[in-house]
C-alpha cells in the first residue's frame, strides 16, 4: 500500500520514466551502503591502530562517561592495576582506584565533567600500590552545543623518576653548597684581607691556623710563623702573660673578650692593640673555636694620656682657685687684725715715750712690732692684689662648644656610671665674652655633680639633662639637670656658701667657686629641685654686646 500510493499515477508521468527512476534510487542505495561499509571498515582499523598506539604508550589512557564508569582503558591500566581492560570497562572509577585515591580526585573529575579542562600533580593514596606520585589531565568530550558525554584521561605514575630526581637533585645541590662553601672560603679570604682590621682564628685547640693580610703585613711575617702560638713572640714580654691568662680563660668558658696589649710591628716598634675575640660556631651549632679583630690604638692611648694630662691641668687649676679663693679670704681677714696691732703698737710708743725716755730698747721693740705687722700686711694685701689680678685674656666664648669640651674630658665617667644624656644645644647661639678656661671649669664642675648625684639611682635610668638657651634677657643659659638624690628647696642658697657640702669626703668648696666665676662674667648661678627626683643647677651669662669686650 506504501509504495503503490508513493508511484506517481499514470496521468502524472509514463511508466518508462518511473522505472528509470526506480533504478537510479536502487543504485544510489547500493553505493551508500558500499560507502558505509567501507568507512565502517576504515574506523575499525583506525580503532585497532588507535588501540595498538595507547596500547604501546607507558600513560594511562582511558575515557570515563557522564556517569563516571570506564569505557576505554589502555594496556596500561591492564599492568598497573593487575586486571585486564575488559574487566575495567564498565566499572565505576571508585572501584578501579579506591575510596581513598577517588575521594582525591573527585574534586577533579566534577571539574572535567562540568565542561573544564584540568592538569594537576597529586600523591594518591591507593589500596594496592601505597602512595604513589600522580600527574593527570582531563579532557572533557564535548558536543557543539555544549553538552559533557564524558572525559578523556591521560595519566602517569612518575614516583620513581620524582625518587630518582630527588636524588638526583640533592647530588646537584651537594655539589652546589660544596662549589658555594669553596666560593664563600674565597670570598672570606678576599674579604678579611680587605678589612682594615686584623683578623685572626683558631682551632677547637685553641691554636691559632689563621691570619689575614693586614696581621701579616703589620707583623712583617708569613702566615707560617705566625700559626699555633707562635704569634705571641710579637708580643711585648710584660704583656705576654696576661694576654694568655685571658685568652686561655675566655677560650675554657666560651665567652667573648676583649684585651689591649703591645705589639710588634714589622719595623720594631710596639704598638697598642686593642683584640677582640668571640667564639664561633658551624652549621651544626657545634664549637669551631675563636675567631678576633686586632686594630692599633696607638693614637687612641696617647690621646687618653693627653685626655688626662688636661683633667690634671684643670684639676690643678680648681686647686689654684681655691688657693686663690682661701688666700683672698686669709688676706682679707687678716688684714684687720694686722691693723689694729699696727696701730696699737704705735699708741704704745707715743704713750709711753715720755715715761720712757731713756729706755731705747723698749721702744725699739715697740718700733719693731709695728714694722713687722705693716710688712705683715704689705704681704698679705701684695697676696690679695696678685689673685685678683691674675686674669687670663677675656674674648667671645662659645658656649656650646665649652660644652662639648667638658663631655669630652668626662666621657669616661659618665660611660662607667652608666648614665644617659640628654643634650640639647640650642644652634645660632650668641657668643659670650668671658674666660674660656674658667667658664669650662664651671660647666665641667655641674656636670660632675651630676654624675655623682645619679650614681646611687638603682630604681631607674640614670638620666642628665644638658640645655643651652638664649633667655628672655637676652643671657646665655646652661641647665644640667639630674634624676639623681634631689635637693631640699631650703638648702637650694647654701650649696654656694664656701664650705658646705652634702657631700662625706667633699670640701664644699666647688660650688663656691662656680659662683666667683661666674660673679666674674657678670652673670648669675642658681639651683632647684628637679621634677624628677633630682637637682637643676644653671648659669646665665650675658650675651656678647658687639663691638664691646667686658671684663673686670
Amino acid at each position: 500500500m506504501t509504495l503503490v500510493a508513493s508511484l506517481p499515477s499514470p496521468t502524472e508521468q509514463p511508466a518508462e520514466a518511473q522505472l528509470a527512476e526506480l533504478q537510479r534510487r536502487v543504485v544510489q542505495l547500493e553505493q551508500s551502503e558500499a560507502r558505509y561499509k567501507r568507512a565502517l571498515k576504515a574506523l575499525r582499523r583506525r580503532e585497532r591502530r588507535l588501540r595498538v598506539m595507547a596500547d604501546a604508550m607507558p600513560a594511562f589512557i582511558s575515557y570515563v562517561d557522564k556517569d563516571q564508569c570506564y569505557r576505554f582503558v589502555n594496556k596500561a591500566y591492564e599492568t598497573w592495576f593487575g586486571r585486564s581492560p575488559q574487566k575495567i570497562q564498565c566499572l565505576q572509577v571508585r572501584e578501579v582506584l579506591g575510596s581513598r585515591a577517588y575521594e582525591q580526585v573527585r574534586p577533579y573529575i566534577e571539574a572535567a565533567l562540568s565542561g573544564r579542562e584540568i592538569s594537576f600533580e597529586t600523591e594518591l593514596h591507593f589500596e594496592h600500590q601505597g602512595i604513589r606520585c600522580i600527574r593527570a589531565t582531563y579532557l572533557p568530550h564535548q558536543a557543539q552545543h555544549g553538552r559533557v558525554y564524558g572525559f578523556f584521561v591521560l595519566a602517569e605514575d612518575f614516583t620513581e623518576r620524582r625518587a630518582a630526581r630527588d636524588v638526583l637533585m640533592k647530588a646537584e645541590q651537594r655539589l652546589r653548597q660544596e662549589q658555594a662553601l669553596r666560593e664563600v672560603e674565597q670570598h672570606f679570604h678576599r674579604m678579611v684581607d680587605s678589612l682594615p682590621e686584623m683578623i685572626w682564628m683558631s682551632g677547637t685547640d685553641a691554636l691559632c691556623v689563621y691570619f689575614n693580610k693586614q696581621w701579616l703585613e703589620f707583623t712583617g711575617k708569613r702566615m707560617q710563623e705566625e700559626l699555633g702560638d707562635a704569634w705571641l713572640e710579637n708580643v711585648h714580654t710584660d704583656d705576654r702573660d696576661q694576654c694568655i691568662e685571658i685568652y686561655r680563660a675566655a677560650f675554657v668558658a666560651r665567652r667573648h673578650f676583649t684585651m689591649e696589649y703591645r705589639l710588634r710591628r714589622y719595623d720594631g716598634q710596639y704598638r697598642w692593640v686593642l683584640d677582640s675575640g668571640r667564639p664561633w660556631y658551624d652549621a651544626d651549632a657545634k664549637f669551631a673555636g675563636f675567631i678576633g679583630s686586632a686594630i692599633d690604638i696607638t693614637e687612641r692611648k696617647q690621646a687618653e694620656e693627653a685626655l688626662q694630662r688636661h683633667r690634671d691641668e684643670l684639676a690643678h687649676l680648681s686647686r689654684l682657685t681655691v688657693m686663690g679663693e682661701m688666700a683672698t679670704s686669709l688676706a682679707h681677714e687678716l688684714n684687720q687684725p694686722l691693723t689694729a696691732i699696727v696701730n696699737y703698737a704705735e699708741g704704745a710708743v707715743l704713750r709711753l715715750r715720755p715715761e720712757f725716755k731713756g729706755n731705747s730698747d723698749f721702744l725699739c721693740v715697740l718700733r719693731e712690732i709695728t714694722a713687722l705687722a705693716m710688712q705683715a700686711a704689705n704681704i698679705l694685701r701684695s697676696v690679695r692684689n696678685f689673685v685678683r689680678k691674675q686674669q687670663e685674656k677675656w674674648q667671645p666664648v662659645d658656649v656650646n662648644s665649652v660644652v662639648e669640651a667638658a663631655l669630652s674630658l668626662i666621657a669616661d665617667q659618665i660611660r662607667q656610671n652608666r648614665t644617659k644624656l640628654n643634650i640639647a644645644l640650642a644652634p645660632d647661639l650668641p657668643k659670650v665674652t668671658g674666660r674660656y678656661t674658667q667658664l669650662e671649669q664651671v660647666v665641667l664642675n655641674l656636670i660632675l655633680n651630676a654624675i655623682e648625684a645619679t650614681a646611687g639611682v638603682t630604681d631607674r635610668q640614670r638620666l642628665i639633662d644638658i640645655q643651652t638657651r638664649v633667655n628672655e634677657e637676652r643671657e646665655v643659659e646652661v641647665r644640667v639637670v639630674d634624676n639623681g638624690v634631689g635637693l631640699a628647696a631650703e638648702i637650694t642658697d647654701q650649696v654656694f656658701e664656701p664650705f658646705f657640702t652634702t657631700k662625706a669626703r667633699g670640701l664644699g668648696m666647688g660650688l663656691p667657686i662656680c659662683r666667683t666665676i661666674v660673679d666674674v662674667h657678670h652673670g648669675r648661678i642658681w639651683s632647684s629641685p628637679a621634677d624628677n627626683h633630682g637637682a637643676c643647677f644653671g648659669i646665665a651669662i650675658p650675651a656678647e654686646s658687639r663691638g664691646s669686650v667686658r671684663g673686670r
